[in-house]
This record gives C-alpha cells, sequence and structure tokens, in this order.
C-alpha cells in the first residue's frame, strides 16, 4: 500500500483514501486495513489472471 511493510496505520489510511476517492476519515482505522488488505488481494488477483 505504501511501498514497504512498516507503514503507519496513518499511511494505509491515507493511501487507501486517495486509491478509493474517501474524503472522510475512516472510521475505526481498522477499516482501512481492511480495505487494504481487499485492494491488494484485488491486485494480486489481477496480475495472476494475466
Amino acid at each position: 500500500m505504501a511501498g514497504y511493510g512498516g507503514a503507519q496505520k496513518a499511511e494505509i489510511q491515507t493511501m487507501v483514501q486517495l486509491l478509493l476517492g474517501i474524503e472522510k476519515k475512516l472510521d475505526p482505522v481498522d477499516a482501512a486495513d481492511a480495505l487494504a488488505v481487499a485492494l491488494c488481494y484485488s491486485a494480486n488477483r489481477s496480475m495472476v489472471a494475466r
């Protein structure tokens, strides 16, 4: 999500918001973690399908 494995929750939240076009802060912040996992899974599935 943020380019390296040591990202803080705030960095993940910011990237998820940017990628999904979300203006409001995600509450709870764990929601950003869940969305980040879904985005990574989706991106990985797209690459495997090629």
